[in-house]
């Protein structure tokens, strides 16, 4: 079975196989019982197609919140578990967000079960990620988002009009 990338990721199925950047971790390992791990992934889609996506409007999230409850696995996973670290995910759950908590606008969320296995990567993609605002967020601003969407358009509006821009041939 292929590697699959965020987008493609539908409620349907826990036959999923991901390669994903760990961009953040929150309580790992837990410090008590119940604790839940939640972790911000991203994936490297938009590398090759963000000039189309950001043309076009087309732009989609390619980072999903997921969660590791607490208990016991088929595969132990848990020490290489670090911010930084390219990971592939095999046999997990996708579900809809229940919590009004969430770390990325993905519409869904990865949630850990006993089957799913982790392993590590050698590093994918050699980038950092920034957040960075596109056109379509700017367009349809959330209310979460207003500040970072008000600032962005009064910087936005301070760019000249018709801007003159040089060229210079070599030979």
């Amino acid at each position: 079975m292929s590697v699959h990338k965020l987008t493609d990721l539908r409620d349907n199925s826990t036959n999923w196989k991901i390669n994903v950047k760990i961009l953040s971790i929150w309580n790992h390992p837990p410090n008590s019982h119940g604790e839940i791990t939640t972790m911000i992934l991203h994936d490297d889609k938009i590398i090759t197609n963000y000039l189309i996506f950001e043309l076009f409007g087309l732009f989609q999230n390619n980072r999903v919140d997921a969660t590791i409850p607490q208990g016991n696995y088929h595969n132990p996973f848990c020490p290489f578990l670090k911010p930084g670290t390219w990971i592939h995910i095999s046999d997990f759950r996708v579900v809809v967000p229940q919590s009004r908590v969430r770390y990325s606008s993905f519409r869904f969320h990865i949630k850990f079960i006993w089957e799913t296995s982790v392993h590590p990567l050698p590093e994918l993609v050699k980038r950092d990620f920034f957040d960075f605002i596109f056109p379509i967020d700017l367009k349809y601003p959330c209310l979460e988002d207003w500040d970072y969407v008000t600032a962005a358009v009064e910087d936005y509006d301070e760019i000249p009009k018709n801007p003159r821009m040089e060229v210079i041939e070599e030979n």
